[in-house]
């Protein structure tokens, strides 16, 4: 499979990167890198792209701020190479490091995840998954139930398991997510993961203690009925993929179904809520 990289290059670097990448995958680019000089990239697969719906976001932003753009299309070998040369491990305090398969292990008292990012969205580096993995290193999910919607490259579901989670289910959209997340799952010796593709409709019928989902805004305000549904009461869910500006939506949407607000997180104006079920 072929896949585009779309680079951006904004006058203004912060906030509108992130706006940017809020943006894009709205419009279905699943992985973002940043580079040296600040140029954003973006990686959607050729069969999933929409160019008028990307030139028609890219107007509209230029109304507020200066850039300038570009495409090319990239054959499936280099994408790990644009990977590997911008991948760098991620350090969350000292309890988690996130690495690929080409570093070596720092990390003396604490969790190792092995990721092997491939065309996938979720290494630890964007701020939602930083948010939620703090999250589970704080409140580990011992003995429960875990649902991870949107997996992508597993860490999520992996960190889980680390944790001590009884059982997790993972469910990612994407064919070559599903494999990367299956192959990074086995690289860190994980037994209770079930990786499952599909959408909402592939919820297994049963219910979870605890429910992660960083996706973007659009796809939660679709799926969250779909959670509260599997969801026992009591339970935790928690969601991100979204700037902080989204949260009243958010908060509203769960709210309607049967869910209490518990605490907001936030990093970088990205943020992370925090619901139980009544």
């Amino acid at each position: 499979m072929k896949y585009l990289e779309l680079s951006i290059d904004a006058v203004i670097k912060e906030p509108w990167n992130e706006i940017l990448i809020s943006d894009l995958s709205d419009i279905g680019f699943e992985s973002f890198l940043e580079d040296e000089s600040g140029v954003l990239k973006a990686y959607i697969g050729i069969s999933s792209f929409d160019e008028e719906k990307l030139n028609m976001l890219l107007k509209n932003r230029k109304q507020h701020v200066s850039l300038t753009h570009q495409t090319q299309v990239l054959p499936e070998e280099n994408w790990n190479a644009a990977w590997e040369a911008q991948f760098s491990p991620v350090l969350i305090g000292n309890q988690l490091e996130i690495i690929a398969p080409f570093h070596v292990s720092t990390i003396k008292n604490g969790y190792t995840l092995v990721i092997e990012p491939k065309m996938t969205f979720g290494t630890g580096h964007h701020q939602t998954t930083y948010l939620i993995c703090s999250y589970l290193l704080k409140y580990p999910p011992i003995d429960k139930q875990v649902l991870d919607m949107g997996t992508g490259t597993g860490v999520l579901a992996i960190l889980s398991e680390k944790l001590g989670a009884k059982s997790i289910d993972a469910v990612e959209i994407e064919d070559w997510s599903v494999e990367n997340a299956n192959e990074n799952a086995e690289r860190n010796n994980c037994s209770r993961i079930k990786v499952i593709h599909g959408s909402k409709e592939q919820i297994p019928d049963k219910y979870y203690d605890l429910i992660l989902a960083n996706i973007n805004r659009n796809i939660l305000e679709d799926q969250l009925s779909a959670y509260a549904k599997q969801a026992n009461s009591g339970s935790t869910l928690l969601l991100s993929g979204f700037f902080s500006t989204d949260d009243s939506q958010l908060k509203e949407i769960a709210v309607q179904n049967d869910y209490e607000f518990g605490s907001n997180y936030s990093k970088d104006d990205w943020s992370m809520l925090q619901f139980i079920k009544r």
